[in-house]
């Protein structure tokens, strides 16, 4: 008995298709050892079974790596939610400040006198391409949650391990979180948004009437990700950063009352659309398709609300 599923030489004799007189001449009786080693059909059998065993234990195995990524994932977004909160006791009870960044500041070696702007520095495609540049985001000298997160992988989903070419080399892409633009922004709207006529940006983790559905880091697509917000068309049917797909159907968040889980989108082109946008960052300009209606409602209600 393996898996609930037991083998028997009936279900053998079906698989490699041989006749009940053929597994009889091979030697196939109970108790019997051929004196002269294996045959071959004993061999194709012995063959055969592993194959079976194999086709059961596979995909197990597969959804069990990816459940153990997304739960090393959802321990990530904790630390930068944590960081985050710690950041606000310290800084009068405002969040880390959010906006686009600096995306022309050298992050290995920024000016003597320059002072953190955002929570973490860097633009993936300007500033944000290589295993040193992305140390900037842990750096004090350029990063608000730097003091708080000493190692840089905590900005990466384990799941992430899509090869980026860049400047002819490949990478893994340093940072697959973004800090929802209707927490903590701090600059002028970029495309339009956060719109703070209409929807509330929560700055400080007492401003916020639903803290447990309103989201802060969230994972993004990884052509989609870009600065360091996550970024919402609250009044389009348009997507502006499309979520993370780094375990299948499901994606990461952490959420103002610092708790972080997955949620599973109803569409799996949300979050993985094929085919894929011709510009990964017209981000005004990506059209949900109708499949998707009822997932880019879920993503605005747990952004922000009206005011």
């Amino acid at each position: 008995m393996l898996g609930g599923v037991k083998i028997s030489l009936e279900i053998v004799r079906r698989q490699v298709g041989f006749p009940r007189s053929g597994l009889r001449a091979a030697g196939w009786r109970r108790g019997r050892v051929g004196k002269g080693g294996f045959t071959l059909i004993e061999l194709l059998v012995v063959i055969a079974i592993i194959a079976i065993l194999a086709s059961m234990l596979l995909p197990a195995l597969s959804r069990a790596k990816q459940k153990s990524q997304s739960i090393a994932c959802i321990n990530h977004l904790k630390q930068l939610v944590a960081a985050s909160a710690i950041y606000a006791t310290d800084f009068r009870d405002f969040w880390p400040l959010n906006n686009p960044g600096d995306d022309a500041l050298n992050l290995v070696n920024p000016p003597a006198n320059y002072v953190p702007k955002v929570w973490a520095e860097g633009r993936e495609g300007s500033n944000l391409i290589s295993e040193d540049q992305a140390q900037g985001m842990v750096s004090e000298r350029v990063s608000l949650l730097a003091p708080y997160l000493k190692s840089k992988q905590v900005f990466r989903c384990p799941g992430d391990k899509k090869p980026w070419k860049i400047n002819n080399q490949l990478i893994t892409r340093p940072r697959s979180y973004g800090m929802n633009a209707y927490v903590g922004w701090n600059s002028t709207p970029w495309h339009d948004m956060p719109n703070e006529q209409r929807y509330e940006v929560f700055r400080k983790t007492s401003v916020n009437r639903t803290v447990s559905t309103i989201f802060i880091f969230g994972e993004i697509y990884p052509e989609s990700i870009c600065r360091p917000m996550f970024g919402i068309n609250m009044d389009a049917n348009t997507i502006y950063h499309v979520p993370g797909n780094y375990h299948g159907q499901i994606s990461n968040f952490a959420y103002t009352d610092a708790h972080a889980e997955g949620h599973r989108w109803r569409d799996g082109q949300f979050n993985d659309p094929k085919p894929p946008p011709a510009n990964w960052h017209d981000h005004t300009g990506f059209t949900a398709r109708p499949s998707s209606a009822t997932d880019l409602v879920w993503l605005k209600e747990h952004s922000t609300y009206r005011r």
